[in-house]
């Protein structure tokens, strides 16, 4: 689970993820492209930059073989930290 975080207005967006380098990757160029889907997110990265955001690993699912790992145990935990900050967002739609 990953978090991008606007540090001018506290706004959260959670996405779920196998690995957080490439999705840290594919979230610079579709944001630094101005593509994003998230339009909301898209807005705030266009009007604060990059630098004005944190991203860090939100939490992880502990598993003997990480290929074990599921969508529907990602989305279910996404969904559970969502649920705990109403205000929190899905980075992607």
């Amino acid at each position: 689970m990953v978090e991008l975080r606007c540090t001018a207005t506290g706004q959260r967006f959670l996405g779920i993820t196998r690995d957080a380098a490439k999705e840290l990757n594919s979230l610079r160029a579709k944001l630094n492209g101005g593509g994003h889907p998230n339009r909301p997110l898209q807005q705030l990265w266009s009007e604060h930059g990059e630098n004005g955001f944190d991203f860090r690993v939100a939490d992880t699912l502990e598993y003997e073989n990480p290929e074990d790992v599921s969508a529907d145990d990602l989305q279910a935990l996404r969904d559970l930290l969502l649920a705990e900050d109403p205000e929190a967002r899905k980075i992607w739609k």
